[in-house]
């Protein structure tokens, strides 16, 4: 789950981050006595989306007196920002952050994530100078240092140091840098997130440094230990179909293809869209119905499947372990049987009942195609998708 600018900042602080003084404005009506809590009548005002890219977008704005403000908060509040990271309808814009205009000496950029290969924490840190991150880097790869940290043991002051000493801080402010990624990382781990980034990470005039824009994304999994945080999710800013998927238990993510996908388990999943993209092929979602599957949960999972209007044809790869392949099948049929104009189906079975879960597909009467051969079968569907979508 994403959390919006205003919320990861206000988190932050909570572990005693610095972040700049702010106010939200939901309403045009609400600037004038909102913002006179802040000091001097200049200020940076940021819409509140779930993308990057918002500077780019002019979603970013520096005003300088409260009637810029107020013509800022008319302009923006309720209409959506489109983006480079969103799509061509964009996101709704329901809140603006307006901040102080820090005097910043430096730039850096600071991010903790999971390394699923070390299964380890790490932390990514480097100096920005005039430019993004992304053009740092490419100018000098060696400039973005990376620590690992010991899950038992924690950050530990020593690896703050090498960081602070790696981008050149003066030794007067390693000590106030340690402090600000102690804290970040206090908040990785007592929130359950699965990244933070910080970009970018100023250091002030003040001598401390300052969370100038803020990413974070908490696991979904671990929402249940933190119900203070799960009613900070807001829908509006999230794909629907993937509000109707976790409705329902499912794990769903849109794609840009066009070839629905329904499987049981992330790595037969990931292989499933390789393999399309294999053969020019494109998936268009990431749907996994889980090992717990019932008639009754695949049936749901197939009609979310089919709300999309731009799938041309669908392909189920499914693995029997725990889940029964004519489960699987029993409910595909019966999401099949409510559609009037169904796409064509294309399925893979094997494992437990896989023989039972192919006589049900084959023995529907419906328009499904049921293969072992998987190479086969998916040359089908990339052929049935792009047949489809010629007749569009």
């Amino acid at each position: 789950m994403r959390l919006h600018e205003y919320q990861a900042k206000q988190l932050l602080a909570s572990f005693h981050g610095n972040v700049p003084k702010s106010v939200l404005i939901c309403a045009p009506a609400e600037t004038t006595n909102l913002v006179s809590s802040l000091p001097a009548t200049d200020w940076i005002v940021k819409a509140q989306i779930h993308a990057g890219g918002r500077h780019e977008a002019k979603g970013v704005r520096l005003v300088h007196s409260l009637a810029e403000l107020e013509l800022c908060a008319s302009q923006w509040l309720g209409q959506r920002l489109v983006t480079r990271q969103t799509t061509a309808a964009g996101l709704p814009v329901d809140a603006l952050l307006v901040e102080e205009v820090l005097v910043l000496q430096e730039l850096y950029y600071v991010s903790i994530l999971i390394d699923p290969v070390l299964e380890r924490v790490v932390m990514l840190t480097c100096a920005l100078g005039d430019g993004s991150v992304i053009e740092a880097v490419k100018k000098n790869p060696d400039q973005l240092m990376k620590i690992i940290i010991d899950p038992a043991a924690g950050l530990q002051p020593y690896q703050c140091r090498r960081l602070g000493f790696g981008l050149a801080l003066p030794e007067s402010k390693v000590r106030a840098f340690s402090e600000f990624l102690q804290a970040l990382y206090e908040m990785f781990v007592a929130q359950d997130l699965l990244m933070v980034e910080i970009n970018p990470l100023g250091l002030a005039q003040d001598g401390r440094f300052y969370a100038v824009d803020i990413k974070l994304e908490v696991d979904d999994n671990a929402l249940y230990r933190h119900p203070e945080l799960a009613q900070w999710r807001d829908i509006a800013q999230e794909d629907p179909m993937e509000h109707v998927a976790r409705a329902h238990g499912f794990r769903y993510r849109e794609m840009q293809g066009d070839i629905g996908c329904l499987v049981n388990g992330a790595g037969i999943a990931l292989a499933t869209i390789d393999i399309l993209n294999l053969h020019g092929g494109a998936a268009a979602n990431y749907l996994d119905v889980g090992a717990l599957a019932t008639v009754e949960r695949v049936a749901d999972a197939f009609r979310i499947l089919l709300s999309s209007s731009r799938i041309n044809a669908v392909l189920i790869n499914i693995f029997g372990g725990i889940v029964h392949c004519d489960v699987i099948a029993q409910g595909i049929v019966t999401a099949l049987r409510e559609q009037k104009q169904p796409v064509p189906v294309f399925a893979r079975l094997e494992g437990n009942q896989a023989d039972r879960g192919v006589e049900i597909l084959t023995g529907s009467g419906l328009n499904i195609i049921a293969d072992k051969d998987l190479v086969h079968l998916t040359k089908q569907v990339v052929h049935a998708a792009k047949r489809g979508a010629s007749t569009v």
